[in-house]
């Protein structure tokens, strides 16, 4: 009886000690992007916009893309409380400009360049540098 108590102590403890790693990981996982899935979501509201007759809107809100069935909310869910916006008119003949912005609940602002680089912007500046 001695035995069985010990290891059921053991496994009692074992799965305690590996229950927050456990919900670490789920959680993780949850809270990732699918880059593919989000650029594959533009080029068919804009293939679907063009088949229409529609003009391409120079950007597009995530969360029109979610509400127009491109992705699912589960796609998404890293963004939960951001204000995702994806920029249409971006290419490499102009580096600085605008691809991606996000709006973070604090109001800063992220920006993805078309030169592959990133840049936040706050306050006054915000209006200027944030021209796609």
């Amino acid at each position: 009886m001695n035995k069985r108590r010990r290891w059921l102590m053991f496994v009692v403890a074992t799965l305690l000690a590996g229950a927050p790693w456990a919900m670490y990981w789920v959680n993780r996982s949850s809270r990732q992007v699918d880059p593919k899935r989000i650029i594959e979501a533009v080029q068919g509201f804009c293939r679907d916009q063009r088949t229409t007759g529609k003009a391409i809107p120079e950007n597009i809100a995530l969360r029109e893309l979610v509400a127009s069935g491109y992705l699912k909310a589960g796609d998404v869910r890293a963004f939960d409380g951001i204000e995702v916006t994806i920029y249409t008119t971006g290419d490499e003949t102009r580096p600085q400009s605008v691809l991606i912005r996000a709006r973070l609940p604090d109001g800063t602002e992220m920006l993805g360049l078309a030169d592959g680089s990133t840049a936040q912007v706050t306050g006054k500046a915000l209006p200027r540098a944030a021209k796609p």
